[in-house]
């Protein structure tokens, strides 16, 4: 059926089904089509070239086609290329022979409306939807997207609208891609590779094998993975940071869940917003699995990177099981304030190859002055080989808060568990500004320096910020075999000549705010130890001694933290800094 260049009248065209089979030409040509176009039932068939054309249609032109079947051999199987009109199908099952592409509807400037189908290709690309300037309004929703070899399997750029591949409620309903192939830093080679586009939906698929990512996307607003599986080996160049989810400028709102996702050379999930803001990205339900041993870095990867990108993140009720770098890095080193809601998740890492450091959770940034606000609730963490959650805020101005309450690090009885080289937990400000803290209710076992480890300063130049902190009803016990000496809690207040920090260490308290502590240091260490170095002044709310009488500040520690059992020191750098001193109670998060 040819209809090139028809103009139709106000009446349009209008089948009540139609079957085109053609052999030596297109199936369906409808291509510079004006006004109506409508069919029902729609079959095309074409052993030789496209099967359904409709390049260079009429802008204002309507195409209307219902549940739609085109099998092509010679050519794509539907060529929307230079669309300028508004074309709709039904369900739409596109099977081309291999090496043709599916649904090709590049600088597309009309309308798209996709409902259900499956299209499949080998060899070839089986989604292209882009446009060179503007947008290209979407409504699209397939059921399943097959793909195998080939430059991409789904390839949108310069979209609006919305574009989805549901599945029909089963695991893998929604499509296998697999083997994509393109040399490093090109757009061919991931799986599905998205350009400025908006509101990308993907559950039930399978994604595995690519020469550069599964998911890459650039600048997409709005974004959904779910029941999914990422698996296999994702990405060749380590230089290139490839892996498994890669996104730069992610906004609007996202969320993963319900998804496994491993095979990452690099980064297994990643995302680095320079502007904009991502409100809120949510992971739930999600397993994050082995990278590469070889260059393999984090299981995921937050960033807000300069500018004034604001990043959101709930990670709850996931699963963590094995980073060659970190198992959860959030970072923002920009300029603006960023929030990390961290529950209910569960962290275990077997990699073979953890690196040296590595292993745990790192919180970080803080070089602009940027903020974070944090709640890490209910979780398990294990098998770090550095410290098993860093949170650390860098030499700018900003201001870190936040809770660390009722979490598990490490095993009881089982040696190391917690870390095998580094401190259970590990709070730091390494500059301006102020670190506050609330550490409640957590059971802290198997670390290899301190259990709770209090820093500030710790650059090359003097600084002058602040650190609240609050620390009760913890349980830090059985410290690891590495043999160096160890303490419960230790606070290093002060690194540099010239440090003038103001801490202030809430520790213990009356009947459930007690620490248990007794027996948490080892090998010449003790159950806590308090420095107050360079300039430094250390408040103890309740505390009555003078400010360098280091044995009534252990006498104050310990009356707060069973007593006479628990064993301490402390040690003060008076007439440099204000030395121990008591007052009001600290600030908290």
């Amino acid at each position: 059926v040819d209809l090139t260049g028809v103009s139709a009248s106000a009446s349009g065209i209008t089948f009540t089904s139609l079957t085109s089979s053609s052999s030596t030409g297109k199936g369906l040509n409808l291509g510079g089509i004006g006004g109506t176009f409508t069919s029902g039932t729609t079959t095309v068939t074409s052993p030789a070239g496209i099967g359904i054309d409709v390049q260079t249609s009429v802008a204002g032109g309507t195409i209307s086609l219902g549940t739609t079947s085109a099998t092509s051999s010679g050519g794509t199987g539907v060529n929307l290329a230079s669309n300028l009109g508004n074309v709709t199908f039904g369900a739409l099952t596109v099977s081309p022979d291999t090496g043709q592409r599916g649904l090709l509807a590049t600088e597309n400037a009309g309308t798209l409306t996709v409902s259900g189908g499956t299209i499949t290709t080998t060899g070839a690309t089986a989604v292209e939807i882009t446009r060179a300037a503007g947008t290209t309004p979407l409504a699209v929703s397939l059921t399943t997207v097959n793909a195998n070899g080939g430059s991409n399997g789904i390839y949108l750029q310069r979209t609006s609208g919305s574009f989805a591949v549901v599945g029909t409620g089963t695991a893998g309903s929604g499509g296998t891609i697999q083997n994509m192939v393109g040399a490093d830093g090109a757009v061919a080679g991931s799986g599905i590779y998205l350009d400025n586009a908006t509101n990308v939906s993907l559950s039930r698929m399978q994604l595995n094998g690519f020469q550069n990512f599964a998911i890459r996307g650039t600048s997409v607003t709005g974004f959904a993975l779910a029941n999914s599986v990422i698996s296999g080996v994702n990405g060749n160049s380590a230089g290139a940071r490839e892996g498994s989810v890669s996104f730069t400028e992610l906004t609007g709102t996202a969320s993963v869940s319900s998804t496994n996702i491993s095979g990452g050379l690099v980064d297994n999930f990643r995302v680095v917003n320079t502007s904009g803001t991502l409100n809120r990205i949510t992971f739930s339900s999600v397993t994050i699995g082995a990278n590469s041993t070889a260059d393999g870095n984090d299981g995921i990867l937050l960033e807000a990177l300069t500018g004034a990108a604001i990043l959101n993140a709930t990670i709850q009720n996931s699963t963590f099981t094995s980073a060659r770098g970190d198992l959860f890095n959030f970072i923002n080193n920009g300029t603006a304030t960023c929030d990390l809601v961290f529950t209910g998740n569960t962290l275990t890492n077997n990699h073979p190859a953890i690196a040296t450091g590595g292993g745990g959770v790192t919180i970080s940034g803080g070089d602009l002055g940027g903020s974070l606000t944090y709640n890490i609730t209910g979780n398990t963490f294990r098998d770090s080989d550095g410290t098993a959650v860093l949170i650390v805020k860098s030499t700018g101005a900003g201001t870190y808060s936040g809770t660390f309450v009722n979490n598990q690090i490490g095993v009881s009885g089982v040696a190391d568990s917690g870390s095998k080289a580094g401190s259970g937990l590990k709070i730091q400000n390494a500059g301006l500004g102020t670190v506050t803290a609330g550490i409640t209710g957590n059971q802290i076992r198997g670390y290899n320096n301190f259990g709770i480890e209090l820093l500030t300063g710790g650059g090359a130049l003097p600084m002058s910020g602040a650190m609240n902190v609050t620390i009760t009803g913890n349980t830090i016990k059985q410290p690891g075999t590495g043999g160096l000496p160890m303490n419960g809690i230790h606070l290093n207040g002060g690194t540099v000549p010239g440090d003038t920090y103001l801490i202030c260490a809430s520790i213990g308290g009356a009947g459930a705010l007690a620490n248990d502590i007794t027996g948490s240091g080892a090998n010449a260490g003790t159950d806590f130890r308090l420095r107050q170095r360079q300039g430094t002044t250390v408040r103890l709310p309740g505390y009555g001694g003078a400010n360098n009488n280091d044995a009534a500040v252990v006498a104050f520690v310990q009356g707060s933290n069973g007593g006479g059992g628990t064993t301490g020191l402390a040690s003060n750098t008076v007439p440099t800094g204000g030395g121990f001193v008591g007052g009001a109670a600290c600030p908290t998060p």
